[in-house]
């Protein structure tokens, strides 16, 4: 009798934690998803408006990076400590 309640609650932990870490996914990608409309109409928008100049592009470039890579750590973290 221990071993099947303990078979169903070991069950529905793993289903609990698929959806979980699936809703999760769905956050990340969207989220993400933003964060990368959101830089390539900023992008957008300084070209139009020429105030970058070829060489600046490179510096612009960089800045995306980081708050990609910032955003992306943010995420994870609250990936790990959510599953956690």
């Amino acid at each position: 009798m221990l071993l099947i309640y303990m078979h169903v609650m070991l069950g529905l932990l793993l289903i609990y934690m698929h959806v979980m870490l699936g809703l999760l996914l769905i956050f990340w990608c969207v989220m993400l998803g933003l964060l990368l409309v959101f830089w390539c109409v900023i992008l957008g928008l300084l070209l139009i408006y020429r105030r970058v100049k070829l060489f600046d592009l490179h510096s612009v470039f960089l800045f995306v990076l980081a708050a990609f890579r910032f955003t992306c750590r943010d995420f994870n973290s609250v990936i790990v400590a959510n599953v956690l």
